[in-house]
């Protein structure tokens, strides 16, 4: 599936990425989310605040990644093996 993608809005923090060489960024960044439940079991929360911890903390990945221009990106997530 392709995605049109637009700049992402700054990060509330204000923290921007690093500046990298464009010869040093890589083409594709898979990712692997795993321990979003027992983040949340380690701190007296129902699974589900792990799974939305998880995807804000995705989502300012796919920020820092698009701004630094990261061409494809892969996210495994939600599965019954993870």
């Amino acid at each position: 599936m392709v995605v049109a993608v637009q700049p992402p809005f700054p990060h509330p923090s204000g923290v921007r990425p690093p500046a990298i060489p464009p010869e040093l960024v890589p083409r594709h960044v898979a990712i692997v989310m795993d321990g979003n439940g027992r983040w949340a079991n380690q701190r007296g929360l129902p699974r589900t605040e792990g799974h939305r911890a998880g995807e804000a903390a995705l989502m300012d990945v796919l920020a820092g990644c698009i701004e630094i221009g990261v061409e494809h990106i892969s996210a495994y997530a939600f599965s019954t093996e993870n």
